[in-house]
């Protein structure tokens, strides 16, 4: 049975990203500068079931998010992803997970690892990590080596970088404090 998927594209520094949406929800980001093809990396059992349209009405709202997200306005992803197809229950928990780690922050393989029940496998959570579909949407550049650095990423280890300053530099949100508006007897008061 053949299903249809909404491609569309986003170009950021002259580099183009190519993302894919089911009537579920986004399921798949391209490395940066690599083809709509790199899909079937992910969901090789598909190749032959896919019929591609190019649909702005089912992905304009991904674009905008994606747009906005590289240009420091957007903190959060509040569109629907669909991963069902794609990797192990294993994998679909690291994800799952992954999605926690807040804007800005980072967190290690180990960390990641013991949060999802297992310090010991570290290296089970890294390569699930490596298997992302969903970069950015699922922010897998927010995991990071012990010690700090940033290590190896499907986008490229520069582009993790960039990712990571984007965040760090990202005007902080300012709350406007509230304050306690006078009673009415107070009104006309000097002092107020």
């Amino acid at each position: 049975m053949i299903k249809k998927i909404y491609w569309d594209s986003v170009e950021i520094e002259n580099t183009k990203f190519f993302f894919t949406v089911t009537d579920k929800g986004i399921n798949f980001v391209s490395s940066p500068g690599k083809k709509l093809s790199e899909m079937f990396d992910f969901y090789p059992k598909s190749r032959y079931q896919i019929e591609f349209d190019y649909d702005e009405l089912k992905t304009s709202h991904y674009r905008e998010q994606f747009e906005d997200y590289l240009a420091g306005k957007e903190r959060h992803f509040d569109l629907p992803i669909d991963v069902s197809e794609a990797g192990t229950e294993f994998q679909q928990l690291v994800w799952e997970t992954v999605e926690e780690v807040p804007y800005g922050e980072t967190m290690s393989y180990g960390d990641l690892a013991s949060k999802i029940g297992n310090r010991k496998s570290t290296r089970a959570v890294a390569h699930a990590v490596a298997l992302n579909p969903v970069l950015i949407m699922i922010p897998c550049h927010r995991i990071v080596k012990a010690d700090g650095e940033p290590g190896k990423y499907r986008g490229g280890e520069a582009q993790k970088k960039a990712l990571l300053q984007l965040e760090r530099s990202a005007p902080k949100k300012r709350f406007i404090q509230k304050l306690p508006l006078p009673n009415l007897s107070q009104l006309g008061k000097p002092g107020l």
